[in-house]
């Protein structure tokens, strides 16, 4: 049986393995169990450890053999709710140290460049540059491509859902071709878009004191300039285009 609906519920490759060949075996010592579950003999004891821990298997001892049953598995429910409630708390708790962990991080330099690549890497940092953002704030861009992948335009429409409820006004910048693109749409109040014939091999995005430069292709890569004099001049050459650009 495929193991991926076990590893999405939280187990490892290994732990669904010797789950699925317990349910098989039914009460069974660690030697068929290595066997039919194609697992180590050393890693077996490790993983059925594990197991019991999760409350998906049990062990008894039988003539002095250790052996292993799993846990029925219409149980599983009732397992998830409870490690759903073990997360509500653990994000409770996490939250309450919060204060304490921004505290330790070090004055940041003046400036500084990091590089994301990969859909999960970009929208961690374009949430994260919004997260202490105030209704009124300006978002700058300019350069997005004609060419758009149905993620790159799912993902804008979601994010820019949050920037309209945070308050952020966004000035844009585009190429005539791409007015139906379904990234700009629906259109907003918060959103002004002008358009110029010039186009840019990477997308521009400036906010607050950050420059990102946008490649989007297959693996998208966000690159971001950290520094308030790079951020102005960027600024500063958006605006230039914004005169020239028509509406």
């Amino acid at each position: 049986m495929d193991t991926t609906i076990l590893e999405r519920i939280g187990l490892t490759k290994g732990e669904s393995k010797v789950y699925l060949a317990l349910l098989k075996l039914h009460v069974t010592s660690a030697g068929p169990l290595f066997k039919e579950s194609q697992i180590s003999r050393s890693k077996v004891y490790e993983i059925t450890t594990r197991l019991i821990a999760k409350g998906l298997a049990s062990s008894i001892t039988e003539n002095g053999v250790k052996k292993f049953k799993a846990l029925d598995p219409r149980q599983i429910p009732e397992y998830l709710e409870k490690q759903k409630q073990l997360i509500d708390m653990q994000k409770k708790e996490f939250q309450k140290i919060i204060p304490s962990l921004l505290a330790q991080i070090t004055e940041q330099p003046e400036q500084s460049v990091e590089v994301f690549e990969g859909w999960s890497g970009i929208k961690n940092i374009f949430n994260v540059l919004i997260e202490d953002a105030k209704k009124g704030d300006v978002w700058y861009a300019f350069g997005i491509p004609e060419s758009l992948s149905a993620k790159r335009a799912l993902f804008f429409r979601q994010w820019r859902e949050k920037t309209d409820n945070i308050g952020i006004y966004q000035k844009l910048i585009a190429n005539p071709r791409i007015k139906s693109s379904p990234e700009l749409a629906p259109s907003s109040k918060f959103s002004q878009i002008r358009y110029i014939d010039q186009e840019t091999p990477t997308s521009v995005d400036i906010f607050n004191d950050c420059t990102l430069l946008g490649v989007w292709t297959e693996k998208p890569i966000v690159i971001v300039m950290k520094g308030k004099v790079i951020a102005d001049s960027f600024r500063s050459y958006f605006e230039k285009l914004w005169k020239s650009a028509k509406k």
